[in-house]
């Protein structure tokens, strides 16, 4: 019978510890906010001539923001695609702003561009700032941004950029 009641005891106090982690782990601020139909986070970082870049600069474009890396193997697979679709909208106010996530800084990023030939604009966030602020953590991952700098769609995961969803997304922005 003492034994039961020690069993019991004991079970209870089991009970109050896991309730209480429990209580207190619910009431972390885990952000889970999507930043669809907000205005995107505006940020400056440094381009290959060390010149700064802000989003901001951009506005009045449509701009799809892509963060990606040299030794990430979707990045690298979905990067033709992305130039092509970069290519076909540039001269329609469409900007792809592709900021490299890259530690090992410009060396990385140079050896990966003179391969694959990328001509849109590309930013190094060295701190990983940019992406804890846009919340990155799988990459590749992009933002479509309208004209007023509002996020409009998110793509995580690599894309077929040459593909008419994407052409729709960005012909219906541009009008």
């Amino acid at each position: 019978m003492f034994y039961n009641y020690l069993c019991n005891i004991r079970l209870a106090f089991i009970i109050l510890i896991l309730s209480t982690f429990l209580i207190n782990t619910s009431c972390l601020k885990i952000n889970t906010h999507t930043l669809l139909s907000h205005k995107a986070p505006d940020f400056e970082l440094k381009n290959k001539e060390n010149k700064q870049v802000s989003l901001k600069s951009y506005r009045g474009k449509v701009v799809l923001l892509n963060f990606w890396a040299s030794w990430c193997s979707p990045c690298r697979h979905e990067m033709p695609s992305l130039e092509n679709l970069y290519q076909k909208y540039k001269s329609k106010d469409f900007i792809v702003l592709g900021v490299s996530l890259d530690e090992d800084g410009w060396s990385s990023i140079n050896a990966f561009t003179d391969k694959v030939k990328v001509s849109f604009p590309i930013i190094l966030d060295e701190d990983m700032q940019v992406s804890q602020l846009y919340q990155t953590f799988r990459i590749p991952e992009s933002f479509l941004i309208d004209q007023s700098g509002i996020v409009v769609d998110q793509f995580t995961g690599p894309q077929d950029f040459n593909s008419s969803v994407f052409f729709n997304k960005i012909e219906n922005l541009l009008k």
